[in-house]
């Protein structure tokens, strides 16, 4: 299993991604001919960007996009929606740098799929990290709760594709 999403992570890195246990690449293919069957993505704020919001939840719109295969992840919205159905890993980082800030802010998070909260951190660096089924069409997107504040490139939310199933796999959310 290891060995199917280490392929799947370099084939998205070296555009292979139609690769099997099984079977080798073969030089002769198009290298982003089977691109459709990985998704990936990873974002981070600015280095100078500050956000804050102090009435309700918002969603943070991660502005630098270093890797978005498969264009699940909109940068005008914040949110990932999933281009395949199957398991992926999620991740994202809260990190508060007090020397930039000059201030002892709280810095906090939300991970939520579908409106529901799948994970959160009240830590001012600290990371969550979760494995999910998602089918297409679902959204996953971090949450600032009101109060909180994420400033500097060390905050980011990444994701992607473990395996892709042909059927939407049974989820609990």
């Amino acid at each position: 299993m290891r060995g199917l999403v280490l392929l799947c992570l370099f084939g998205t890195v070296l555009g292979y991604s139609k690769w099997s246990e099984s079977e080798e690449p073969d030089q002769d293919d198009d290298p982003k001919a089977g691109r459709a069957h990985c998704s990936a993505f990873s974002v981070m704020l600015r280095d100078s960007a500050c956000i804050t919001h102090h009435h309700q939840d918002r969603i943070v719109r991660y502005p630098n996009i270093l890797l978005n295969e498969g264009n699940g992840y909109s940068e005008s919205s914040g949110v990932f929606t999933a281009p395949l159905h199957g398991v992926y890993s999620l991740a994202v980082t809260v990190y508060n740098d007090y020397s930039r800030t000059g201030r002892g802010d709280h810095f906090c998070a939300t991970l939520q799929k579908n409106g529901v909260v799948l994970a959160s951190t009240t830590g001012d660096n600290a990371s969550i990290a979760v494995v999910v089924n998602l089918k297409v069409g679902d959204e996953v997107s971090v949450l600032l709760p009101p109060g909180c504040r994420l400033c500097t490139t060390q905050n980011t939310f990444t994701g992607f594709l473990l395996y892709a199933t042909t059927e939407p796999l049974p989820s609990d959310l």
